[in-house]
């Protein structure tokens, strides 16, 4: 099974979280997507802070970046 899209979108989504402790004392980031949609990755930061043991801490560590035609920005939420 496959899917093929018309056009490629205007923007592309990544949700990036972190930093985060390794178990060795370094940190690390996660990176998820790409996302076609805002509304999608927006999901998919909120299932993050769902699913964390403290909302508050978690909101503040996951952030959504796109990327239009040119350099990366941060979107507001």
């Amino acid at each position: 099974m496959s899917r093929r899209i018309s056009k490629l979108p205007d923007h592309v989504y990544f949700v990036i979280g972190g930093p985060f402790t390794r178990w060795d004392g370094g940190t690390y980031s996660s990176v998820d997507g790409p996302y076609s949609t805002l509304g999608a990755a927006k999901g998919k930061r909120t299932g993050f802070i769902r699913y964390s043991r403290d909302a508050d801490a978690a909101a503040a560590q996951y952030k959504i970046v796109e990327s239009p035609a040119g350099e990366w920005k941060q979107v507001e939420l």
